[in-house]
């Protein structure tokens, strides 16, 4: 178990909490996109859907980027010491994490994707002493905040899986619209959010099982979300009022003690006590 001088040195971590066990999987997610790009980048592809799946991976890369670049600029803010956050804590001795997971933001070479493995260890610290009931208590602290991220999470996995399968049974079929990743990311983010505008529809028989799938999911979706808002405010009026409740009994209690405590004195010829 870590000393507290020793939790003092780390820099800020997000503990047990579901935005953390959220950064932790969106982390994962982004490393195994980097690797399936650096493969690219060492054996690079050549058929026309093979390109179009690297662009795909790449508009997913920009998500990540651009995520993991807001969660620095909230830790940046957060740190008790700006300069030891970005510079270590003993400069040039030890290693500049913050430093490091900037860079882990930039998309411009593999060498940066892969300095994201600096955001599993700072979560790391976080969880040394993870345990499955620490867990639990800390999801059911947060309900809607663990249900509003975890359905963040399954949104972009539907997002980004739908989109390769779309494209994949759709590219180059006749009457097809959707031809490139742009159009493949537009059709799942339509149908996922029901909208569905019709400029861009699948025309085969796989590419409409996608579609049901994509369309199911998202109208479960936004019903988890309502149904877990609503649940979270109903769950914050019922334990203000409980609340409420066990103050006015604890008011009672004091105030029959201190009437015991008055005949007890009166009892004894004692005096009472002067306010």
């Amino acid at each position: 178990m870590a000393t507290t001088q020793e939790q003092a040195r780390r820099p800020e971590v997000h503990r047990q909490t579901p935005y953390g066990i959220f950064l932790a999987v969106m982390t994962v997610f982004a490393l195994i996109n980097s690797a399936v790009l650096a493969v690219n980048w060492l054996y690079p592809f050549v058929s026309d859907l093979q390109i179009q799946m690297v662009d795909i991976l790449l508009w997913i890369d920009l998500f990540f980027v651009t995520l993991f670049l807001a969660d620095w600029l909230h830790s940046l803010a957060r740190a008790e010491s700006r300069m030891r956050y970005l510079f270590g804590q003993r400069p040039f001795r030890s290693l500049p994490y913050g430093t490091i997971e900037f860079f882990g933001c930039l998309p411009f070479s593999f060498f940066f994707r892969f300095l994201r493995l600096a955001r599993l260890r700072r979560i790391g610290w976080g969880w040394a002493d993870l345990t499955p009931r620490s867990l639990y208590r800390a999801v059911l602290e947060s309900r809607a905040e663990s249900a509003v991220l975890i359905t963040a999470i399954v949104t972009f996995l539907v997002i980004a899986l739908g989109s390769i399968a779309i494209l994949y049974f759709e590219l180059d079929q006749p009457f097809s619209t959707i031809d490139n990743a742009e159009d493949a990311f537009w059709w799942a983010i339509v149908t996922i959010t029901t909208v569905g505008y019709g400029d861009a529809v699948p025309f085969t028989l796989e590419g409409r099982v996608v579609g049901v799938i994509t369309m199911i999911v998202g109208i479960g979706i936004f019903g988890v979300v309502a149904g877990s808002l609503a649940g979270a405010l109903t769950y914050g009026r019922d334990k203000r009022a409980a609340s409420r409740a066990d103050t006015a009994a604890i008011v009672d209690e004091v105030a029959q003690l201190r009437e015991e405590i008055r005949e007890l004195r009166e009892a004894l010829g004692v005096k009472p006590l002067e306010r």
